[in-house]
């Protein structure tokens, strides 16, 4: 009985991380998503002048 509890919370230690690290590459392609939106626009900005 111990054992199977001690099984589950090794299991939702293991979702957790993969959740956390999920969220932490969608967080990244986010901002790197934005930050070649920024790049996109300085270069029209500069192509302007």
């Amino acid at each position: 009985m111990i054992r199977r509890y001690l099984y589950f919370l090794y299991a939702m230690s293991k979702l957790r991380l993969m959740g956390y690290a999920l969220h932490q590459s969608s967080t990244y392609h986010y901002i790197s998503l934005k930050f070649a939106n920024y790049l996109k626009r300085s270069e029209e900005k500069a192509s302007k002048y």
